[in-house]
């Protein structure tokens, strides 16, 4: 009896844990930032190595580059957002507008999950075109099936009326 007592304390004691770290982790999520750059300056490699905690993506082809780069800390993103928009005139990068914005409120499993949205609605858009082009093909298959068929059913006629 004192055994399973002993099981079903350590089973909440586990659960409450799980608890704490879920509320931790959410609560961490809530401190990120997001930063988006629709133009990508030249010489700047290196611009995802400013917080070790970022991830980015690169979307479009390499004419149009957008990168969004997530923080640890939204004070992190706000400060490099400000810092490196526009610039001093001595900075190497002032004449190069880089046009970068702190997205607030913006997490990046919104990103995510628009990306996810936009590749099911593309996906689907596929299927739906190539299911008209098999009913396409199937339909002028057997129409041309129906037209053999009297084409030779008529030459058979034809041939056997002048016999």
């Amino acid at each position: 009896m004192s055994e399973e007592h002993e099981d079903q304390e350590q089973m909440l004691f586990l659960e409450e844990g799980k608890k704490k770290k879920l509320k931790k982790e959410a609560k961490k999520a809530w401190k990120r930032g997001v930063r988006y750059t629709s133009r990508v300056p030249p010489d700047s490699s290196s611009i995802d190595q400013v917080n070790d905690n970022n991830k980015s993506r690169k979307g479009g082809d390499g004419a149009k580059a957008k990168r969004w780069v997530e923080f640890a800390s939204k004070n992190n993103a706000k400060r490099v957002a400000n810092l490196l928009n526009g610039g001093k005139k001595w900075s190497q990068f002032y004449y190069d507008h880089w046009n970068i914005k702190y997205l607030c409120k913006f997490k990046w499993d919104n990103l995510t999950d628009k990306i996810a949205y936009k590749k099911a609605i593309r996906e689907q858009k596929l299927a739906l075109e190539i299911s008209a082009a098999k009913r396409e093909h199937l339909s002028q298959k057997r129409r041309t099936t129906i037209l053999k068929f009297l084409i030779g059913q008529f030459k058979y006629v034809w041939h056997n009326s002048w016999a």
